[in-house]
């Protein structure tokens, strides 16, 4: 039985989109609620102001405008959630480059429309609700690489075809490595939006948990604003852990899930204090 639900996660996690959904909605509200606690007064004011333009009753606020360009993802703009950085871990050489428009060129891009007070409110608006999304989005290491083998020269899209075992808690769509870390590995539970006051506080909970797990003052990292400096972390924990001990077709032990959470959640934290920074530079 064991061997059949194996051979059925993988045909599923071959059949399921490219790209999931990194941090899923839970994932990205706690990155806004992280964020919401270090932006400056005035600049928090400036995106209330263009959180009223555009977005719908599920994304008008700074948690869920976090969501937003999951919700409303093109063919166009959906390669704008992630970046391949192809490698493999056989020593042989991998196939590919990423593409030219990625999360690294889409936040230099809104980040430079955000920061123009001469553009029109509703493209800030839409720059603003990119930001805050692509920011969480590079710091889940899936979305910064795709690993290649002889099964896949081509790479695994970001672990979204390295199929796995169910586990137990999560609830997972189709079960993948990408799809377990978009969970952060069980960190957290989905949360449904709009957020009415239990569903919020849930976020908010998460959000004190992370950072009292991770406070800033402990994590010179944090300071740093320089997207590709994100992105080559995030290449680094998929290298150095995130393919480590799991194999294709497997459930994941309870050491890895224990490990991975800890390392979601750092960077969930990283994600929550640079999206400040960034935002407390573009409008301060």
């Amino acid at each position: 039985m064991r061997r059949v639900l194996g051979s059925l996660a993988i045909a599923v996690a071959l059949l399921a989109p490219l790209k999931a959904l990194a941090w899923i909605d839970t994932g990205h509200m706690i990155v806004a609620a992280i964020a919401n606690h270090e932006l400056k007064p005035r600049v928090r004011a400036q995106i209330d102001d263009l959180l009223k333009i555009g977005g719908d009753a599920r994304t008008s606020d700074l948690y869920g405008a976090a969501c937003w360009a999951d919700d409303f993802k093109t063919h166009e703009t959906a390669k704008w959630h992630y970046i391949d950085n192809y490698f493999r871990t056989d020593g042989k050489p991998a196939k590919g480059k990423p593409d030219a428009e990625n999360v690294i060129w889409a936040i230099r891009k809104f980040s430079a429309v955000l920061a123009d007070p001469k553009q029109p409110a509703a493209e800030r608006a839409e720059a603003l609700r990119y930001i805050l999304h692509f920011v969480g989005d590079v710091h889940q290491p899936l979305h910064a690489v795709s690993r290649g083998t002889d099964q896949m020269p081509n790479g695994d899209s970001g672990g979204n075809k390295f199929a796995i075992q169910p586990v137990e808690g999560v609830g997972m769509w189709h079960p993948c490595l990408h799809e377990l870390w978009d969970w952060a590995c069980g960190y957290y539970e989905h949360v449904s939006r709009p957020l009415h006051p239990v569903e919020r506080d849930q976020i908010d909970g998460y959000a004190d948990q992370v950072m009292a797990d991770f406070p800033e003052s402990s994590m010179p990292a944090s300071q740093d604003l320089t997207p590709e400096d994100w992105m080559r972390e995030s290449v680094q924990e998929a290298e150095s852990f995130v393919y480590k001990g799991i194999e294709p077709g497997n459930e994941p032990s309870k050491t890895y899930l224990d490990q991975g959470k800890k390392v979601a959640e750092q960077r969930l934290a990283l994600a929550g204090y640079r999206l400040a920074g960034l935002l407390n530079k573009l409008l301060g």
